[in-house]
């Protein structure tokens, strides 16, 4: 499908669909890779005329394949719960983490001048916080997913 918008790369099936569907309806070319591609995005993607690509982020030189000619990527991959993270921390940083620094090192490499990181803004701000709430604002990490740094890749 002929596309006047961006060539968009989001990674991450779960939460990506529904961008993907919007993106795509908003006349973008969208590709989407994920571990995991759900039926709703299976169904729509044909007709969305969006792309898919069922693949571990894990595996780089798959996403690095998937990359090639965007012009932004969205990372939406993860999975990881505050629950999760609290009984098992580094498992948790490892799926939080890792599919961030994996699409960001991408992009570099591959020259994509955007990327969104999706991220938990309430765990890193705390209850309490102003809404909406600032860059700016005091951290009070609520859980794991909001230790210093992890908010802010």
């Amino acid at each position: 499908m002929a596309s006047k918008g961006k060539r968009i790369l989001i990674v991450g099936g779960l939460i990506g669909t529904e961008t993907a569907l919007t993106l795509a309806g908003s006349g973008h070319s969208v590709h989407v890779l994920s571990r995991s591609i759900g039926p709703r995005l299976l169904e729509s993607a044909a007709a969305s005329g969006i792309e898919l690509t069922e693949a571990e982020i894990s595996r780089p030189q798959a996403l690095a394949e998937t990359a090639a000619g965007v012009e932004a990527m969205i990372c939406l991959a993860g999975s990881s719960t505050p629950a999760f993270a609290a009984s098992d921390p580094e498992n948790a940083l490892i799926n939080s983490v890792h599919p961030a620094l994996t699409t960001l090192e991408t992009a570099r490499r591959a020259g994509i001048p955007r990327v969104v990181l999706a991220s938990s803004g309430g765990t890193i701000y705390g209850a309490g916080a102003p809404s909406p709430t600032p860059e700016t604002a005091p951290l009070r990490p609520s859980s794991l997913h909001g230790a210093p740094g992890a908010g802010r890749v």
